[in-house]
């Protein structure tokens, strides 16, 4: 048996004890942002390894291409936080993680496949723990497959247990009534007072919510990047911030799915008679600032008769500097496109261009774009891939503003905008103002007829300073 000597405290931090220490059926966190569910749950997993050798983990997510850059790369860097690194092999291009000397291994499968969930198996020891990973994406019926699987007569230090973890995306997710509701036959066990939607304890369950500032490893930019949600964004901020659940509401585009194609193959598809392609490849960048910068590539054409627009990758960034966004849509491939940008910043966009990205341009913003822009949106059916996560949490929380009345506006809200922008941004082909040719017009430049008469006249010396 391995030997390590843990500081709890430094590991896991505080408001986990109860979770680390859990060994019921099921151990269930929801929970905000930054709030160390994952983190903590890779480095328990760990400890629990190096403890119990003949116990194995088999990490899931629904779609098993995103488990390297999620479960698997959170137990290399626990791995390596412990300082156990010498005590796992951990092969570059193998996903299965493996301890050296016992030769218990740490699995990975998605869910699409059903097969993923029924044939699994493993050379020694006991597969007795399983980490769902993003829980919200898979469905009930993935779930009971999965905890079918693990049974059998155990050896008595070991226990059977499945740990999901996921940020509450929906109040309609099925991962409310089953883990956070109490149900007909449920009986408390008095472990922590129930509460409805964040927190239950039966005698076969711990489910609780976790937020950020459960964190007290945060830095200090971080929990002010937080005010700053939770005043301009209070909607987000319940569920990125708080980690309540996220609600319904009157949202803005409802014809969309998430489903998996193969962008390469689309991009390349051409019509018979004239030989043109079928579908336009577009790029939308919006800018955040001191919030997310958020960017998103997608194909637009016909699918049986109806426009489609094809959500194929995204980009979502907090606190990027100029150089972090021009490094990363290069690594995209990005720089090979004209990337239709947020104008409200010419000269971010005149730095980008010297950068190494020719071909990106400020969009003109009419008045009544947003409208008119979301408008020529809804008119298509939204395929969104599933690696595209932040656009799918997006699109289903975008929504309406509420006026006094209490009905929808004609204005959505901030909240969960800016790939929407950035994907509205795609659509508008014009360049702003009367600087376009040079890409750096100073935002709102779109013709005398500016509402304000003095901002107008500002940004308009502001341009022709910039084109001497």
């Amino acid at each position: 048996m391995n030997t390590v000597v843990l500081d709890d405290l430094a590991l896991y931090g505080k408001e986990y004890r109860r979770y680390v220490d859990c060994k019921k059926r099921y151990r269930i966190v929801k929970g905000s942002i930054a709030s160390k569910k994952s983190m903590n749950t890779a480095r328990n997993m760990i400890e629990r390894l190096l403890t119990y050798p003949n116990a194995n983990l088999i990490c899931f997510r629904k779609y098993e291409a995103l488990l390297r850059s999620s479960c698997r790369a959170e137990l290399v860097k626990a791995i390596y936080a412990m300082g156990v690194q010498d005590l796992f092999k951990i092969p570059r291009g193998d996903m299965t993680i493996t301890v050296k000397n016992t030769g218990q291994v740490i699995l990975f499968r998605g869910c699409m496949d059903t097969m993923n969930l029924s044939s699994i198996t493993v050379e020694r020891g006991y597969l007795c723990w399983a980490w769902i990973e993003e829980m919200y994406e898979i469905s009930e019926e993935d779930f009971n497959r999965i905890d079918d699987r693990l049974r059998g007569q155990l050896p008595p230090e070991l226990f059977y247990q499945i740990t999901g973890t996921f940020n509450p995306w929906h109040e309609m997710s099925w991962t409310k009534k089953r883990f956070f509701e109490l149900g007909e036959g449920d009986t408390e066990d008095g472990e922590i007072p129930y509460k409805p939607g964040r927190q239950l304890s039966t005698s076969l369950l711990l489910a609780i919510t976790r937020n950020y500032y459960h964190n007290e490893f945060l830095d200090q930019q971080f929990l002010e990047r937080m005010e700053r949600m939770r005043i301009q964004e209070p909607n987000r901020y319940r569920i990125a911030g708080e980690g309540e659940w996220g609600t319904s509401g009157d949202t803005i585009y409802a014809d969309w799915r998430i489903e998996e194609f193969d962008f390469r193959s689309l991009f390349y598809e051409r019509d018979y008679h004239t030989n043109k392609p079928l579908w336009n490849i577009r790029h939308g960048l919006d800018f955040g600032w001191s919030d997310q910068t958020a960017g998103v590539m997608l194909l637009e054409g016909e699918l049986n008769g109806k426009r489609t627009i094809y959500i194929c990758e995204e980009y979502f960034e907090v606190r990027q500097s100029r150089d972090d966004i021009a490094n990363r849509l290069k690594e995209m491939g990005w720089d090979q496109y004209r990337i239709h940008a947020d104008s409200e910043n010419p000269e971010l966009i005149d730095a980008l261009k010297k950068a190494g990205l020719p071909r990106i341009f400020g969009v003109r913003k009419a008045p009544g774009s947003v409208y008119s822009g979301i408008a020529k949106l809804r008119d298509y059916q939204i395929i969104i891939h599933p690696t595209c996560t932040q656009f799918a949490i997006s699109i289903a929380h975008y929504a309406w503003k509420t006026g006094l009345d209490g009905k929808p506006t004609m204005t959505p809200l901030h909240d969960f905008s800016h790939l929407m922008d950035a994907m509205r941004y795609a659509f508008i082909d014009e360049e702003v103002g009367i600087a376009a040719t040079a890409h750096y017009a100073p935002p709102g430049i779109t013709g005398v007829a500016t509402t304000n008469r003095a901002l107008y006249e500002q940004r308009l010396n502001y341009a022709r300073r910039k084109k001497r």
